[in-house]
């Protein structure tokens, strides 16, 4: 919160949104419920019936009016206004009948409300995105303003431009990004949301696929809660009760479950974790295993039910989601957590980045002592992101305001202790000139996770990619797109992977880890006495927009 607070503009959070998970064309607004009603009603409305006599027994008109006025029979005004003179009069100046198709509104099947001018023309052009475009979510702060802002990414064009912002009432501190319509039940469509974590002990979900939105589509807790900063805005002796189902502090982490859609996980400065249904938009369980501030939440690659959490309470736990009020396994940290993530294609080795700069890798099965550790940033290492294809690579970022890619597999095992930012294993490191780095993600996708986004103080993303360094791409053997997807086991016979640890990686694909006698056991039941090296092969290897709104091209 310190390192937030110094910062006039920033960005603290970003996420990337899987590509084709968004409308090609957003919706400019979407109808509330009641609006939806009210004008599909008003769409299929019959003519109206024709008025009856007055109460005094005179005969009226179509119009109404008095039929001896015989207003039928005058003859059009001759000096009204033809439709080329209205249109040189200008806009909002309206005569007579309004252009029906100019005022039409469209709705949707999915309740978007959109003018039909919206749908056409050059700037509808501009607002498309494309099957090839990357979006990327980023949550910026300038003084008391805070923003959503999602840009598009073009990687043929390398250009990077905000397509549309969405104004949002607190200051943000995560991102996640959501494919279910949430509130919707279990039979919920699929739809592009992104949830938004805050100073307040409130999770808004916001609708991506709307231009102009008023308000979020829904919000998780809040209501009734009384944070430091809620508080403050009331009054004394105002003060609401506490509400036993939302956080009572800062939302600080956010993690949704790819395998159960309608699942969120959410770590707060109230030292807890609340599971979350979207589908009904209610607590299921709350986790107090942590006795200081939750930062990091993150989801296990392959079991839906394990969570691996971090907090300000130097440790990184695991828990199972079957049973909440189970010990959790704990493994302890030098300092404040920062980051934390499962490795994508070993499901039993978790990272963690920490507030004094160290990068740590945890088997699971042997959790007593770390595989390694070592220095990484001068300061906060603020985020670990572990190769989605390739298993022996790893990127961090600091608020040294550097990114670094590494090779795990020349990292020293064990603990070092020299204090020096540690050079065995670093491939390639970057200034990415966006100020101290908060912030860093992966781009999701096939062929496309080695396009990195970063952001931190100065208030602006970068994005890195990696397939352009040619020390990366000669380190991990990238000769273009990968062709390996998350969850794929690293090929075997080629560089000082074993044909078992490639074996190992499929088995664990499939929620499974083989022992010493050959039996399979859950990889979540199965704790070995020595932990595994973390090696692992490397995997087989239109038109430019203009940038809108503000920012340059990066």
């Amino acid at each position: 919160r310190n390192r937030l607070s110094r910062c006039d503009a920033m960005i603290s959070a970003l996420c990337w949104v899987p590509p084709g998970a968004s409308r090609s064309r957003p919706a400019r607004y979407e109808l509330s419920a009641d609006e939806l009603v009210e004008l599909r009603a008003f769409q299929s409305a019959t003519a109206p019936e024709a008025p009856a006599d007055r109460d005094d027994g005179e005969a009226v008109d179509e119009f109404g009016l008095p039929a001896r006025l015989r207003m039928d029979a005058y003859d059009d005004d001759e000096d009204a206004m033809t439709k080329e003179e209205e249109e040189e009069a200008g806009e909002g100046f309206v005569v007579g009948a309004v252009d029906d198709e100019a005022e039409e509104m469209v709705v949707d099947e999915d309740g978007f409300a959109m003018q039909v001018g919206d749908l056409e023309g050059e700037e509808a052009e501009d607002q498309e995105i494309r099957p090839t475009d990357r979006l990327l979510v980023t949550a910026n702060t300038e003084e008391d303003y805070s923003v959503l802002e999602i840009y598009v990414y073009d990687p043929n064009e390398a250009n990077l431009y905000v397509h549309h912002d969405v104004t949002i009432p607190t200051f943000p501190l995560s991102l996640v990004w959501l494919g279910l319509t949430p509130g919707k039940g279990p039979d919920a469509a699929a739809g592009s949301y992104v949830a938004v974590g805050t100073f307040d002990p409130v999770v808004e979900i916001w609708n991506l696929d709307v231009l102009d939105p008023i308000e979020p589509v829904a919000t998780l807790g809040g209501e009734g809660a009384s944070s430091t900063s809620a508080a403050r805005k009331m009054k004394k002796g105002k003060q609401r009760k506490r509400n036993a189902s939302s956080h009572q502090d800062a939302v600080m982490t956010l993690a949704s479950n790819k395998f159960a859609d309608h699942v969120l996980a959410s770590g707060s400065a109230d030292n807890t974790v609340k599971l979350w249904d979207l589908a009904e938009l209610t607590v299921t369980e709350t986790l107090t295993h942590h006795s200081d501030k939750v930062q990091a939440c993150s989801w296990h690659p392959f079991e839906a039910s394990i969570l691996g959490t971090a907090g300000f309470d130097k440790r990184a736990c695991v828990v199972d989601a079957r049973t909440p009020k189970g010990s959790a396994l704990s493994m302890m940290l030098t300092s404040d957590s920062e980051d934390l993530a499962w490795d994508p294609l070993l499901g039993h080795q978790l990272f963690a980045t920490t507030d004094d700069g160290n990068v740590v890798l945890f088997d699971i099965r042997n959790a007593a002592e770390p595989v390694f550790r070592f220095k990484a940033h001068d300061g906060a290492a603020s985020s670990v992101v572990p190769g989605a294809t390739r298993g022996c690579m790893l990127t961090t970022c600091g608020i040294d305001k550097v990114a670094r890619v590494w090779d795990t597999r020349q990292v020293p095992q064990g603990i070092s202790s020299s204090g020096e930012i540690n050079m065995e294993g670093l491939v390639n490191e970057k200034n990415l000139a966006a100020g101290q780095l908060f912030s860093m993600r992966i781009s999701e996708g096939t062929g496309s996770d080695l396009i990195l986004a970063a952001a931190g103080s100065k208030g602006y993303p970068a994005i890195w990619d990696l397939e352009q360094e040619e020390s990366v791409a000669q380190r991990f053997q990238i000769t273009g797109p990968s062709e390996a997807t998350a969850g794929e086991a690293p090929a075997s016979g080629t560089g000082d992977a074993s044909g078992r640890d490639a074996k190992a990686g499929q088995d664990q694909a499939n929620g499974m880890e083989e022992t010493d006698d050959g039996s399979m056991l859950e990889v979540t039941e199965t704790l070995s006495e020595t932990p595994r090296p973390h090696v692992a092969d490397p995997a087989e290897k239109s038109k430019k927009k203009k940038r809108k709104k503000k920012g340059k091209k990066k």
